[in-house]
């Protein structure tokens, strides 16, 4: 994957080897982000967290739901990130913060923190749903 972006491919590769060594493809809607002004420790924060939550969601289906479908585009004057896949069950919020899965909750379910404070640095806009079995999540930066 070469988005123009050393961070961006970075992150991207490793987390495409990682979901296919668990047999979970992911459909990359990418372009040139060479010009993107975010900067790279923030890029992983949103991008790894994406991911990961993805791949673990992911990780709890059948090999024919497993499927990420993830985008980062920069068109014009405004570049979206967002990630969508099966998840078994629901999603539920709690006080403001989508809920944990993980069995010790304490060490985990901070990553949708990280992720809403990177969009607030930024101005950008955070939405997410959870609608018949599929979990979306984008991320809307305006430059």
């Amino acid at each position: 994957i070469n988005t123009n972006h050393a961070v961006v491919n970075s992150i991207l590769n490793q987390k495409y080897k990682q979901a296919k060594s668990l047999g979970i493809p992911i459909l990359f809607f990418i372009n040139d982000l060479g010009e993107v002004p975010i900067g790279d420790e923030d890029i992983v924060i949103l991008i790894a967290n994406l991911l990961d939550n993805a791949i673990e969601a992911c990780q709890k289906l059948t090999e024919e739901e497993n499927v990420i479908k993830f985008r980062f585009l920069k068109e014009g004057d405004k570049i979206t990130i967002s990630i969508r896949n099966k998840v078994k069950g629901t999603v539920k919020m709690i006080d403001g913060r989508l809920e944990t899965t993980k069995i010790d909750y304490q060490e985990h379910g901070i990553g949708m923190t990280n992720i809403q404070s990177v969009v607030e640095k930024y101005g950008g806009e955070n939405i997410w749903s959870c609608r018949e079995g599929y979990f979306t999540q984008s991320i809307i930066f305006y430059l």
